[in-house]
């Protein structure tokens, strides 16, 4: 049986990387294939919030495993597309044990949040020149201090995008798995 914890503190493997990888892209598959007018306009898959912040900087902690697929948006331009979703996946037994909330509900390992948005991008455009633009414009929304936990020193509430920037942003597909693609303007 998996060791339930609030907080996992086991360092990041490659395995376990490429298992997460594996889910991320397994769920751009399926969200293609139920959303044609999403086919081909997927940029990639990367690991956001605190399980990057791990990575990078170990000893954060993983609580859950946060990925984001962004693809490009299918809209013309002005319009916002529909590329909006948080769905679940479980990544079974690992050395990061499973949350006890999860454990509840059935889950043997972390729960990966799977979350999609779509950026208004050509859809070929390379995963690092869609995102870089996007997460810096993101965080220059605010110039309060992040205080982790989904709290700004402004008071104020934030798009995501300003949250995710906060943190290391690392790549989950391709060449580049495991690459850190953005290092986060967060102090936390």
């Amino acid at each position: 049986m998996t060791e339930a914890s609030e907080r996992s503190f086991a360092p990041w493997t490659p395995g376990l990387l490429a298992r997460v990888s594996t889910i991320a892209v397994n769920d751009a598959t399926e969200w293609q294939s139920a959303r044609p007018i999403y086919r081909g306009r997927w940029l990639g898959s990367v690991l956001v919030q605190g399980a990057a912040r791990h990575l990078v900087r170990p000893g954060h902690g993983v609580k859950d495993i946060d990925v984001l697929a962004l693809y490009a948006n299918p809209n013309p331009p002005g319009h916002r597309g529909h590329g909006r979703r948080r769905a679940q996946a479980d990544l079974g037994p690992s050395r990061f044990g499973v949350h006890p909330l999860d454990a509840q509900h059935g889950y043997t390992g972390r729960r990966v949040d799977l979350l999609v948005r779509d950026l208004p991008v050509a859809p070929r455009t390379g995963l690092a020149d869609a995102l870089v633009p996007w997460l810096a414009e993101a965080a220059a929304a605010c110039s309060g201090t992040f205080l982790g936990a989904g709290q700004c020193s402004c008071g104020k509430p934030h798009r995501s995008g300003w949250y995710w920037a906060q943190s290391p942003v690392i790549a989950l597909a391709g060449d580049r798995l495991g690459s850190v693609i953005w290092s986060g303007t967060g102090v936390a």
